[in-house]
């Protein structure tokens, strides 16, 4: 029987140090241990089953934020149909500009049915996306969405044709980002953010948008600018929301960096064995994840609440939350000094 510093062991090497099993298994088999990667699964699976609790009270806590950010990234799911192979699934990500709290979800497609199961309890007013067609459902349940200048940005720097335009228009996108700088430099709350973005921002994107119709149907849809500026010009309406409400961000990168862990682990373990195995994953992301945002070690944190969740009053779950866990280890830090 695996003791919590074992299972804390096998996770935070999966899921933070991106360690897949039968490479475990030969470490441990090295230190003259035998354990078998089919043995470390079936424990991985009772382990996120232990922990789906705890990641349920996140969610509720991420569902009552007013803003969240979310993007999407593909993992392979191995079918064990010899004609299929793997299919290809996504990963979803939920987070917050706070960035204090993420959460991973696993799911078979991109439709826009994962999106409206997501918001159904949303208790806040603003999704910040990419321009995925998915998220056009939150206008439909009363939520207003936010864009993502980084996007933008990175379409006019590919884009090759048209260079002078291009150049123009990063100008402007750069001038953007010069005030958010300045924003972050004076540590401004949102009603501050939201002065300084109205007496600066705000002029800069009346001449963004002047020179986007000033040059609208010169390039042809082929074309690697006509993408950049068909990018700013459909999505204008959130890519400037961040204007009006000071708690937007102008982009959604929060939420693109909680998808590099997933982009390198899956250069390691490849795939996912199943749909219970996608699930178990998107648990032991959301716990690791949060915890390294909240600067806390997530072998420590795991060590300790596997220890004691099993005996853990149900209703005082949110204690054993990574910022539950933080709050108490902190406040106790404090009583004995």
């Amino acid at each position: 029987m695996p003791g919590p510093g074992l299972l804390a062991q096998i996770v935070t090497a999966k899921y933070a140090d991106h360690l897949p099993l039968y490479r475990q298994e030969a470490i441990f088999l090295r230190h003259g241990l035998e354990l078998s990667r089919q043995t470390m699964c079936d424990w991985l699976h009772a382990t996120a089953h232990h922990l789906s609790p705890i990641v349920l009270a996140m969610r509720r806590e991420l569902l009552r934020r007013p803003v969240i950010q979310s993007d999407d990234t593909h993992v392979l799911m191995q079918t064990h149909a010899a004609s299929k192979g793997c299919q290809r699934a996504s990963l979803w990500t939920w987070t917050a500009p706070e960035r204090d709290l993420v959460l991973y979800e696993f799911e078979l497609s991109k439709s826009q049915a994962i999106v409206e199961a997501f918001l159904a309890d949303f208790a806040g007013e603003v999704v910040v996306a990419d321009g995925f067609s998915s998220y056009n459902t939150c206008l439909k349940q009363g939520v207003k969405r936010g864009g993502c200048f980084a996007h933008a940005r990175r379409y006019v720097r590919e884009a090759t044709t048209h260079p002078r335009e291009a150049s123009e228009l990063l100008v402007y996108i750069q001038m953007l980002y010069a005030v958010e700088k300045r924003a972050k430099e004076l540590d401004l709350d949102a009603e501050g953010r939201s002065k300084l973005r109205q007496a600066e921002s705000k002029p800069i994107l009346d001449d963004l948008r002047a020179a986007l119709d000033r040059m609208r149907g010169i390039a042809t849809p082929e074309g690697s600018f006509f993408k950049a500026w068909h990018y700013l010009d459909a999505q204008w309406p959130h890519l400037t929301l961040f204007v009006e409400d000071g708690r937007v961000p102008i982009d959604n990168n929060n939420s693109e960096q909680m998808m590099r862990p997933v982009a390198v682990g899956r250069k390691n373990w490849l795939f996912t064995g199943s749909i219970r195995g996608g699930k178990n994953a998107a648990i032991f992301y959301s716990v690791i994840g949060t915890c390294k945002l909240l600067g806390i070690p997530p072998f420590e944190y795991l060590r300790d609440v596997l220890s004691r969740i099993s005996t853990h009053p149900h209703r005082l779950i949110h204690e054993l939350t990574p910022a539950g866990w933080k709050a108490a280890r902190d406040a106790a830090a404090i009583k004995s000094a």
